[in-house]
């Protein structure tokens, strides 16, 4: 259940604190997984106890109830991120005193979530990527391709939801490709390999500088 949340204007965000919640966000901070459980965590010595936990959703200006009147002196609390929820860069948690609204705390900055990479049985699994060969893992600067026989027209690096980085072309009659990952951010990705007969061979992998 989502509602609007017509008091977090940008004023009133100027007035809250943050009580050290984590996830905290930022650039470095992993992304998190629809699906997956994440725990969120606060000082409890700067919260009035019971507390709200609330998903503020910057991009869309509504908040995700996550737990009403819970004990704060806890300090954590692991929610499962719903299937459903919207993927995005702007979320941030949110800790409330229950009895006092005026006292508020919220993640430092925006936590990233996306949605989970699409699950497939070993057999399917087994039969797309055969002859797909990615090394090293995890990748510093180069990813050394190799396919089988069948011929491809293209290699993609996309993020885990799809939205595409980097694009090579290959050539003709080619197997295999040296991928430059030098200058993409460390993190998990999907590369796609792209067959003539239109077949796509997808295998996530992992950048680490």
């Amino acid at each position: 259940m989502k509602i609007t949340l017509l008091a977090f204007t940008l004023v009133a965000l100027s007035h809250l604190s943050h009580a050290h919640v984590q996830p905290a966000g930022g650039a470095r901070e992993a992304a998190l997984t629809t699906g997956s459980i994440v725990t969120v965590t606060w000082d409890s010595a700067l919260v009035q106890s019971p507390v709200n936990i609330w998903l503020w959703d910057g991009e869309r200006r509504v908040t995700t109830p996550i737990h009403r009147a819970y004990n704060g002196v806890r300090a954590a609390y692991e929610w499962t991120i719903p299937d459903t929820m919207q993927a995005g860069g702007l979320y941030r948690f949110v800790i409330a005193s229950a009895s006092t609204p005026q006292s508020t705390h919220f993640s430092q900055s925006f936590v990233t979530i996306q949605h989970a990479i699409p699950r497939v049985s070993s057999i399917d699994r087994d039969r797309a990527e055969l002859g797909l060969s990615i090394t090293p893992l995890p990748a510093r600067d180069i990813l050394h391709v190799r396919w089988d026989a069948a011929e491809a027209t293209r290699v993609d690096l996309t993020t885990l939801i799809g939205q595409p980085l980097r694009t090579w072309s290959c050539v003709g009659g080619s197997s295999r490709m040296d991928v430059d990952v030098a200058g993409i951010p460390s993190g998990m990705y999907m590369l796609v390999v792209h067959r003539a007969d239109g077949t796509p061979i997808a295998r996530s992998v992992l950048v680490q500088h």
